[in-house]
């Protein structure tokens, strides 16, 4: 089909099928508005839906209200032009907005006044009155974010929700986000109370600064690691990576596998070690102490 979604013919040519639009009960349904050169499916879902006469699940309450509470009289020449210009429009009956306004960082649409690219002034499928799904309509404008949903490895809720970590409209704190400290939002769904609380605590993880290794939307690497565990470690302990490249060097630091040995948060053993010194290496060598069990052994060993 040449129509949208496969449609055999335009969808008002479909509507009119069944429904006169034109006649007087139509128009009287819709507080006398003309309907005949309208999309029915701005505002009715085409199968099914939650609300009475298949209005789609999310419906403005302005347009609940009656057409009239946005729209010039019915009788006008342009009877759906808008009595008065978005945002003042908007704000007529969502005044608490304009306080954010104020804010520090304002999300461009929303200071721009252009409420109707997020929102749709009638009704959607999706809550509070999106044009799409959120994640959908986020990644029209920030594309590279897009992008990283992608990824091996994604934040779940990144890629569900936006607004559980940035709020829509406008914050005191950069990047749109609730709080300053954006590790206050990471540790409302990843618990590090007691973490935190160890005798060691990896200075990023003490400061609640996630994202200097983590990636908040989604990385090629596991557990949305920004680098590799080798080349990440290096950003910050750079006097090692020259010590670390000789010809004869453990293996775990030859293969970049910090974490064999250090926690990337936090621990109870000095240098954020994984066990205690004494135990830890007999994580890769355990034969060793049986190999030598009743032999003379060093006594450092």
């Amino acid at each position: 089909s040449s129509e949208p979604n496969g449609l055999i013919k335009p969808v008002k040519v479909l509507c009119q099928q069944c429904h006169n639009l034109s006649a007087p009960n139509i128009a009287k349904a819709h507080g006398g508005y003309p309907m005949a050169d309208t999309a029915c499916t701005s505002c009715h879902a085409p199968h099914t839906s939650t609300q009475a006469k298949l209005l789609r699940d999310s419906v403005h309450p302005g347009m609940m209200m009656g057409c009239s509470t946005c729209h010039v009289d019915s009788k006008s020449k342009t009877p759906f032009a808008v009595s008065t210009a978005v945002p003042d429009l908007c704000l007529m009956c969502h005044a608490k907005q304009s306080d954010l306004l104020k804010d520090k960082v304002t999300h461009v649409p929303f200071k721009g006044g252009q409420c109707t690219i997020c929102h749709s002034p009638h009704a959607t499928d999706n809550k509070p009155v999106l044009r799409l799904k959120q994640r959908e309509l986020c990644t029209t404008c920030h594309g590279k974010i897009g992008e990283a949903l992608k990824a091996t490895s994604s934040h779940l809720p990144a890629k569900e929700q936006c607004t559980l970590c940035h709020n829509p409209h406008a914050s005191p704190n950069a990047k749109l986000l609730p709080v300053a400290n954006s590790g206050e939002i990471c540790l409302t769904c990843h618990d590090k109370t007691a973490e935190l609380k160890r005798k060691s605590v990896h200075n990023p993880f003490g400061a609640k600064l996630c994202t200097t290794c983590h990636n908040p939307h989604g990385s090629k690497e596991v557990k949305l690691l920004n680098a590799p565990v080798k080349s990440l470690c290096y950003t910050c302990h750079a006097d090692k990576e020259k010590e670390f490249d000789k010809v004869n060097v453990h293996r775990p630091v030859a293969e970049g596998a910090c974490t064999n040995c250090h926690s990337p948060h936090a621990s109870d053993n000095k240098a954020n070690l994984v066990k205690p010194e004494d135990q830890l290496c007999f994580n890769c060598h355990g034969n060793l102490l049986s190999k030598l069990k009743g032999t003379k052994m060093h006594p450092p060993f």
